[in-house]
């Protein structure tokens, strides 16, 4: 504070300061290997979040590649394109038809 004037150990010749300070400096021991610890477990908790915010991910992603639709695409064949085509959806089941065409139809003109 402004304005006060102290005079340390002028009576008793004592630095009481210093006194003051290293006691304090004592007390405060404690206080900061707890701080410390709170530093290194916050460090710790920080990185298994990240951890299981990427091991969330890593989840999220197998589940999209696991039902992505371009992995579950059906095979159509027919063996003449030039009398029947054919698709199928990702949905579609395996299955297997015979078709036999009789004739063709034609144009009227």
């Amino acid at each position: 504070m402004a304005g006060i004037l102290g005079i340390n150990g002028i009576v008793s010749g004592l630095n009481t300061d210093e006194i003051i300070k290293a006691i304090m400096d004592k007390e405060r021991l404690p206080l900061n290997s707890l701080e410390s610890k709170k530093a290194t477990l916050k460090g710790r908790s920080d990185a298994w979040r990240e951890l299981n915010s990427r091991i969330y991910k890593l989840k999220d992603a197998a589940y999209n590649l696991q039902s992505f639709t371009t992995f579950r695409a059906q095979k159509v064949t027919v063996s003449d394109d030039k009398v029947l085509t054919a698709t199928a959806s990702a949905e579609a089941l395996l299955s297997s038809y015979q078709l036999n065409v009789k004739s063709l139809a034609k144009a009227h003109s």
